[in-house]
């Protein structure tokens, strides 16, 4: 119990968190707080991690504030097993500005910066850009699609794959999570 307790600390204590948002929030009104939790990938690989983001909705409707959590990530960039990744937890924090649909208002996409906690082989700095489109099918329930990336202009840093090799470069696979279920409070 010691060493699952050890390894999974930091996904336990967010998820345990979360759950307290979403207990509460179901007390509550609709409102501008909402979160959103999915499959994590990265280029064409589902990863083995969820994706999990918390969001507050200000300025009627026109900036997202978020803060995000991404579990540990494990990748394959090819078949061989050289290009195996393991890619530790990320928390995220960034702010979005939302563009809603003229014609229902259900539609919005969002853009804006955002800084994650280390630079890995996904990509290569602290700094992205992220990327969103969400639909809202009730006052409650959604479906959102997030991606990140530094759009090449990220340095080199050294990542060793799981073999334990490590490379120089400037990679940048991007964050994607395509599949999401919105939950609004």
């Amino acid at each position: 119990m010691k060493a699952f307790w050890s390894e999974n600390k930091g996904a336990i204590m967010v998820v345990s968190v979360l759950l307290l948002f979403v207990m509460w929030g179901s007390c509550a009104k609709a409102s501008d707080l909402y979160i959103d939790i999915g499959v994590s990938q990265v280029t064409a690989d589902i990863t083995d991690a969820v994706h999990v983001q918390l969001v507050n909705r200000f300025d009627e409707h026109h900036i997202d504030l978020g803060f995000g959590y991404i579990g540990p990530q494990t990748f394959k960039a090819c078949d061989r097993p050289d290009c195996v990744w393991n890619i530790n937890e990320q928390l995220y924090a960034g702010v979005e500005f939302i563009v809603k649909d003229p014609w229902f208002g259900r539609m919005r996409i969002g853009f804006g910066p955002y800084f994650f906690q280390n630079a890995d082989r996904i990509v290569t700095s602290k700094f992205r850009a992220g990327i969103s489109f969400e639909f809202k099918f009730t006052e409650r329930i959604g479906f959102k699609l997030r991606h990140f990336s530094a759009a090449d202009s990220n340095p080199s840093i050294e990542a060793c794959n799981a073999l334990g090799q490590c490379f120089v470069n400037d990679w940048n696979t991007g964050q994607d999570s395509w599949a999401r279920f919105t939950w609004y409070f």
